[in-house]
């Protein structure tokens, strides 16, 4: 479906003709699958010669307690459940490292109202909604280097300390 087209006079294409963009809407099936959670284990564990003992004691009771089939799936998947099995009780998973510290409600508030301000310039292209688009934009991106600048620092600030323990 064609959802919109537009000649383009400015550029220069040397030539008589004028540069044509087209915005074709395409509707695709999407298969949404649910991926699985995956596991971030505390591999720091491992370094301890008895959790590993530990480990590889659990790990082997349980393959030897299974029985083995003809179907190799079906194997595949009990040395994974054992292998699981084995690592949640003794390796255990780490949380989830949260990178962006300074991203929060406030500055999803902020971006989402500098994306409405954008797509009512867009489709009303007066003065004002690009005025308002603008004093939106300056003061989202404002917001953001703000945090970024106050994180920056206190992660300075504790190098500096770490460094003057050492």
């Amino acid at each position: 479906m064609i959802e919109d087209v537009r000649t383009l006079r400015g550029p220069n294409c040397d030539s008589d003709h004028f540069l044509v963009k087209v915005i074709v809407k395409q509707k695709l099936i999407s298969t949404h699958q649910k991926l699985a959670e995956r596991l971030r284990w505390n591999t720091n564990n491992l370094q301890n010669p008895g959790k590993l003992e530990d480990y590889n004691k659990r790990l082997d009771d349980r393959l030897e307690t299974q029985k083995e089939t003809q179907n190799v799936e079906q194997d595949w998947q009990n040395i994974k459940t054992a292998i699981l099995e084995a690592a949640k009780e003794t390796i255990q998973t780490q949380p989830r490292i949260i990178y962006n510290e300074w991203w929060d409600e406030k500055c999803k508030e902020a971006i989402k109202e500098k994306n409405i301000a954008r797509k009512k310039c867009l489709q009303r292209r007066t003065r004002a909604t690009q005025e308002e688009h603008k004093k939106e934009k300056t003061y989202g991106n404002q917001d953001l280097q703000k945090k970024e600048e106050t994180l920056a620092e206190k992660q300075n600030k504790s190098n500096r300390k770490n460094s003057q323990k050492k």
